[in-house]
């Protein structure tokens, strides 16, 4: 009896609803995950409270059915649990911020004064309004990461996330370039008041755009590298001409837009740090590449051998890739380091060191900052941000903020150490994680792309999909000697998934 008469005819009628039943649950959660990163980054960037509100709901309801429909991810379980220890407790200290207390704290004088002059509340934070409406930016990050956990675990490929993502960037780089060479004026359909000079695509500032393509860049390299070196279907020895080549022109193409669209942003420490990002990945891919050589090669290459080609393809791709940003290296000619953010960052300093304790309430940068700018500055900008994520985060938080600062770096560097050492076919991914990280973290010394809630959202899906593909877990069946040792290329054997 085959098994497709066994199941016809032997099984009750509803056996197999129950078995795609699941298979629908997951599509389903994924497609629906997929369109929320989409509004998250197109409408400007999510900067308005009420879309943030709108899809930081929608996607907790949609975090919630996936736990109920699969379960807390199985894969780096204690990530999921870390992640929701370290947002309670970041949550809880920022609420606390907010509530009236009921003896005195260690305050800068000038807020003390103030509020003694408008009987207002004696809180931590000087806007507590501000503060709690700023939690929303966190919560929306931390949701999609913890979303992302579950639905990329089930997903029949690893990469899925990775794949997607690396689409609508490829897709927005597109768009981006038709807007910028043929609507300079306009940003999605409105008038266009900062950087007519620099594609911007769907975001307001050219920094944050830069870093969006950046991280995309490096997942579009990816996937280049994986469809000309990596046999996706090891089950079958068939080649897939037509396939294989699709999917090769497919990412080529979204590559050349990305990297076209990024140098057109003109943004010095966005396109620095993409070479930057890229001079640590691109000695990854190359390690990779020579694992692909037959035998007879291997042993020619010698260890001398592949540090050679490692460092000259990495020399090569760099030297190429700061050919072509000649916009962004004459601006910083022309500019230099004489930037306004560079002159406050002193007087961002002297607050902080103010209140380097308790903070004075997340989102209360622009009021604080105003008590202790230096007019040398200049009086005619208004500083909403710091550009540097740090330094604002410990002066609106407080001490709280390099404590939980360095945890979540220290998690992130072990999960990519472990996955480069744990995988072997895709260990790539784990250093794609760490590249990705260095160019994002690193922007954030100067500029406030992680702040901008589209980004965060973009960047939180990003490392649920390259986590996922890092705890990918050994499968060692106990069957038979023959079947443990049936593995392709000194590959783990992957299991898969049950649905």
């Amino acid at each position: 009896m085959t098994t497709g008469s066994c199941r016809h005819g032997s099984d009750p009628p509803h056996s197999y609803f129950l078995m795609t039943t699941p298979r629908i649950a997951s599509a389903l959660l994924l497609y629906v995950y997929c369109g929320l990163i989409v509004l998250s980054v197109v409408p400007f960037g999510l900067v308005d409270i009420l879309p943030q509100t709108l899809i930081v709901i929608v996607m907790s309801v949609l975090g919630g059915a996936a736990v109920i429909v699969h379960g807390p991810p199985q894969r780096g379980r204690w990530v999921f649990g870390a992640t929701i220890a370290v947002f309670s407790l970041t949550a809880l200290w920022i609420v606390v911020q907010t509530v009236e207390l009921p003896f005195a704290l260690i305050d800068d004088p000038i807020w003390a004064d103030a509020r003694a002059m408008a009987s207002a509340r004696r809180t931590i934070s000087v806007e507590p309004a501000d503060t709690l409406a700023t939690l929303l930016q966190i919560a929306l990050p931390v949701v999609t990461f913890l979303t992302g956990l579950i639905i990329a675990e089930r997903c029949k490929d690893d990469q899925t996330i990775i794949r997607f993502l690396a689409s609508v960037v490829g897709i927005l780089a597109l768009y981006g370039l038709y807007q910028f060479l043929f609507l300079p004026d306009t940003l999605l359909g409105v008038a266009k008041k900062a950087y007519q000079d620099s594609l911007t695509a769907t975001f307001v500032n050219r920094n944050t755009n830069a870093t969006f393509f950046g991280v995309g860049l490096l997942m579009q390299l990816t996937l280049v590298f994986d469809s000309f070196f990596v046999r996706t279907d090891r089950a079958s020895h068939e080649p897939q001409n037509s396939t294989m080549l699709l999917s090769r022109l497919y990412y080529c193409a979204l590559f050349l837009f990305t990297f076209v669209a990024l140098m057109l942003t003109q943004s010095r420490a966005g396109v620095f740090l993409t070479g930057l990002a890229l001079l640590v990945y691109v000695p990854f891919l190359t390690s990779q590449w020579l694992k692909t050589f037959p035998n007879s090669l291997k042993r020619l290459g010698s260890r001398l051998f592949r540090v050679a080609g490692i460092v000259a393809a990495a020399g090569l791709g760099i030297g190429v890739f700061f050919l072509f940003a000649s916009k962004a290296v004459l601006r910083a000619n022309i500019q230099g380091l004489d930037d306004a953010r560079f002159c406050i960052w002193p007087d961002v300093v002297r607050a902080t060191s103010n209140n380097w304790l308790l903070g004075t309430g997340l989102g209360t940068f622009r009021t604080v900052f105003s008590g202790y700018r230096d007019s040398r500055c200049g009086i005619f900008n208004i500083f909403d941000r710091a550009h540097n994520t740090y330094l604002e985060g410990f002066l609106t938080l407080g001490i709280i903020f390099p404590v939980v600062l360095l945890l979540v770096l220290a998690a992130l560097l072990f999960i990519f150490w472990r996955g480069y050492h744990n995988r072997k076919r895709n260990r790539h991914y784990a250093a794609l994680g760490l590249a990705a990280t260095i160019l994002v973290w690193g922007h954030a010394l100067v500029d406030f792309s992680i702040q901008i809630p589209g980004f965060s959202v973009f960047y939180a899906a990003f490392l649920s999909g390259a986590i996922c593909v890092c705890y990918k877990r050994t499968l060692k069946p106990a069957i038979s000697k023959n079947a443990a040792a049936h593995k392709y290329n000194n590959d783990e054997i992957e299991p898969s998934l049950i649905y």
